[in-house]
């Protein structure tokens, strides 16, 4: 089981400059749409709870690369493509 303790608001506070990001970039980075929704994780008054959207990201991100089909990789998910890659037995 892996512990995670999620970043505050002030974390993510420093975490902007310390990177030399855009609040859109930051947005990007953590899978929220725009600077917009990226302020709202930095309330002081009423922050966003980042550790439900870093999980579900991570849900997200593992269905992809694990699950899903892709037509360019004939129809096979990214982590069996590779494997199959891997494997040296893919035709």
């Amino acid at each position: 089981m892996i512990h995670y303790i999620p970043p505050t608001p002030e974390d993510l506070m420093r975490l902007k400059p310390d990177q030399n990001k855009s609040s859109n970039e930051m947005a990007e980075f953590f899978g929220v749409s725009t600077g917009r929704q990226w302020h709202k994780y930095m309330s002081e008054t009423e922050p966003r709870d980042i550790e439900t959207a870093v999980r579900n990201l991570a849900i997200a991100f593992e269905y992809y690369n694990e699950k899903h089909s892709h037509r360019a990789l004939k129809y096979r998910s990214p982590r069996e493509f590779q494997r199959l890659m891997d494997s040296a037995t893919f035709r």
